[in-house]
C-alpha cells in the first residue's frame, strides 16, 4: 500500500486466512489502512478500518487516521477520532498522547496557533496537553524554516 498499490495491498490482506491463534489477515488491514491514513485518502483508510473486527484494538489505525485528517485540513474531525482512543486503556493512551503532539504540530506548521491551543486547553490531560504543546512549538519552528527557506531562495 505504501508503494501506491492500494488495491493489491487490500487484495492481499483479503487472501490471508487466520489460523485459530493469529490475526494475521486483521494486522494486514491495520497496516493497510494505516498506509492510506499517511497516503491522505482518508475514506479509503475509514473503510478499510471498518473491515476490522470489533474486538481487534485499532489505537494505531486511529491514531495515524487522526494525524492524517488534521493534514488534510480537518482538525475537529481528527480531534473527534483521537477522543476514540481509550484513556484507560495503556496502548490507546499512548497513541493518543502521541497523536494530540501530531495534530497540533500539523497546526503549528501552518501558523494555526489560535486554533490549536483553543482544543489544547480544553483536554483536561496536564500529559496531553504537554505533548500536545511540544508538537505545536515543534511545527512552529519547521514552519517558520520552511518560511526561512523560500524567503532565501528569493
Amino acid at each position: 500500500a505504501r508503494g501506491g498499490d492500494v488495491s493489491g495491498a487490500q487484495q492481499t490482506a483479503n487472501a490471508i486466512v487466520n489460523d485459530a491463534s493469529a490475526k494475521n489477515r486483521e494486522d494486514a488491514l491495520a497496516e493497510v489502512s494505516i498506509a492510506l491514513a499517511d497516503s491522505g485518502d482518508i475514506a479509503a483508510a475509514e473503510k478499510t478500518e471498518n473491515l476490522l473486527p470489533m474486538d481487534y484494538d485499532v489505537s494505531a489505525v486511529n491514531a495515524q487516521l487522526a494525524v492524517g485528517q488534521a493534514q488534510a485540513g480537518d482538525v475537529k474531525s481528527a480531534l473527534a477520532t483521537v477522543d476514540h482512543l481509550n484513556e484507560h486503556d495503556r496502548r490507546g493512551w499512548r497513541f493518543k498522547i502521541a497523536a494530540v503532539n501530531s495534530i497540533a504540530k500539523v497546526q503549528g506548521r501552518t501558523g494555526d496557533v489560535t486554533g490549536a491551543r483553543a482544543w489544547i486547553n480544553a483536554l483536561g490531560s496536564s500529559e496531553l496537553e504537554a505533548s500536545a504543546l511540544t508538537g505545536l512549538a515543534e511545527g512552529l519552528i519547521e514552519g517558520d524554516s520552511k518560511k526561512a527557506q523560500t524567503v532565501t531562495r528569493k
